[in-house]
């Protein structure tokens, strides 16, 4: 609960409610400074909120997973995984990406995902990052 001090827990909860995830981005610099700890609670919640997104920033969302692997040292669960997958995949979806090679932010995506253990799923089938490039 230490984040309360730096972030109006009003404006945290309509954050996560709402998938406004650049309004956490000082709470992060916060818990990468060392300033408040990064709980896994916390951390969850911050994914929970890129979850929500309506205008989801697939470069965002990756800069946050290499913050929890380098500066919090956070092993994603099976269910973040999931949720991380479900992500990618409802972006593929929203923006009618047929082939990996017409967005680049969806191929670098995968490859980071792919480092880190992480399938995405769409159609039965496992998207890979060289699969049509």
């Amino acid at each position: 609960n230490d984040y309360r001090w730096y972030i109006d827990s009003e404006l945290f909860n309509q954050s996560l409610e709402n998938g406004w995830y650049d309004n956490l981005k000082p709470l992060r610099k916060l818990m990468i400074d060392g300033a408040i700890p990064a709980s896994h609670r916390l951390i969850h919640r911050i994914l929970l909120t890129f979850s929500k997104s309506d205008q989801l920033s697939l470069p965002e969302l990756q800069q946050f997973l290499t913050e929890c692997q380098t500066h919090y040292r956070h092993a994603l669960s099976p269910k973040e995984k999931s949720l991380i997958a479900g992500m990618v995949k409802r972006y593929i979806t929203q923006h009618n990406i047929t082939q990996l090679s017409d967005d680049y932010q969806v191929l670098h995506m995968l490859q980071y995902l792919q480092s880190i253990s992480i399938a995405v799923h769409v159609n039965g089938q496992t998207l890979e990052p060289h699969a049509d490039t």
